[in-house]
């Protein structure tokens, strides 16, 4: 009951956190708006809300992947998940990534309608790009996703790093798409550097070569 101001401050709240999910400025402000007017807020009031979660999300989401980062950082020798030592950054992405689209629907659907920009190939680890590739077939499947079903892709270790990935999410308060976008950059980045750094390995090996060769025919001219 929004008559009852106590009820009222718990609604304006509740909605608050829901509006601080959507990335959009733009969208953030006819919601605003539309909650100003039902609830009779002032607009300034429930936008310095909004800002304030949104610091708030993105601070938990900036401890969410150090975390991350050091849990990686700690599993050398991880035989569920063996490349996530090879790119601590990727990984903490990908972990992020995998938890909100194995929670939200939401999340699922933005990616399967290509609001959100993302592919298998963007995954840095072997087992993150399974993951990814079924959780979005059973998504796009007839009967739709269920996580049980996918006990038929995955070992049992690797069940329980998926069901890891979950948990760690849901004790998290910033779930919302801003949070998966970031997530998304940030992997992107990552696979980006990795690409350039092993072109630029491939040129130093090439020229390498090419060097040894150079000395073999000299050599052989000197001889």
């Amino acid at each position: 009951d929004v008559s009852i101001s106590e009820d009222k401050i718990k609604a304006a709240q509740k909605l608050c956190e829901i509006i601080a999910g959507y990335a959009s400025s733009s969208e953030r402000e006819v919601y605003i708006g539309r909650v100003s007017e039902n609830l009779s807020l002032t607009k300034e009031g429930l936008a310095n809300d909004v800002e304030r979660m949104r610091r708030k999300n993105a601070r938990e989401h900036k401890k969410a992947e150090s975390r991350h980062a050091l849990n990686s950082a700690k599993n050398y020798g991880d035989r569920v998940n063996i490349d996530a030592v090879k790119n601590v950054g990727a990984n903490a992405a990908e972990e992020t990534i995998l938890g909100l689209i194995l929670t939200y629907e939401e999340h699922r659907s933005a990616i399967a309608e290509g609001k959100l920009e993302l592919s298998a190939d963007d995954f840095f680890t072997s087992l993150g790009r399974r993951i990814f590739e079924a959780v979005m077939s059973l998504h796009n499947s007839d009967e739709g996703f269920n996580s049980l079903l996918l006990g038929e892709y995955f070992t049992n270790e690797e069940m329980g790093r998926i069901t890891k990935y979950k948990i760690n999410r849901g004790e998290l308060s910033a779930n919302g798409i801003d949070v998966l976008q970031n997530a998304v950059n940030k992997l992107k980045q990552e696979k980006q550097k990795e690409t350039e750094k092993n072109a630029g390995d491939k040129l130093a090996s090439l020229k390498r070569k090419q060097q040894s060769a150079r000395e073999q025919k000299s050599k052989s001219v000197n001889t």
